[in-house]
């Protein structure tokens, strides 16, 4: 086989292996490996793996004993040790619970710099449960967006 093509198919090869996705779309954080985080904090990736998990966009407060909700520990992981580059990174994953980290994270971060890409998501639709105190149902992406406008810090309330 010809040098060229030798090489060709072993940067390819390579390409495949290091996650970086064949055409640009939407993409699901899979591990800590994840080419979008390569250069991102180790426990930064840390709170990734752990949010890969999380069903549950949560607050300070949640249910009958005022706990802090898995999610809500771990945005305060992200802002501690991620970028605004991960977190827009993150506001564009299929997964709408790290969609959900990745735009609270960046309202939190200036929501007046950010209203533009908060905006851009006032119209998704995809759901995610959403825990607030003892309340708990099924919200979108753009409502949770819409109370991030109004409050970047809604999921500290009491």
């Amino acid at each position: 086989m010809p040098k060229r093509v030798c090489l060709l198919l072993s940067l390819s090869g390579l390409l495949l292996l290091s996650g970086i996705p064949a055409q640009a779309q939407r993409q699901t954080y899979t591990s800590a490996t994840d080419a979008r985080f390569f250069f991102s904090h180790p426990k930064f990736k840390t709170a990734l793996r752990k949010l890969s998990s999380v069903k549950t966009v949560s607050s300070k407060k949640v249910g009958f004993g005022g706990t802090p909700g898995e999610f809500y520990i771990l945005s305060k992981e992200c802002l501690a040790y991620g970028k605004e580059t991960d977190f827009i990174a993150l506001s564009d994953d299929d997964n709408p619970v790290m969609r959900a980290m990745g735009l609270v994270c960046l309202a939190q971060l200036d929501d007046e710099r950010y209203r533009g890409l908060l905006n851009s998501h006032l119209d998704d639709r995809e759901e995610a449960v959403l825990a607030v105190g003892c309340i708990i149902g099924r919200v979108t992406i753009g409502e949770i967006v819409k109370r991030l406008i109004e409050n970047p810090n809604f999921l500290e309330q009491e």
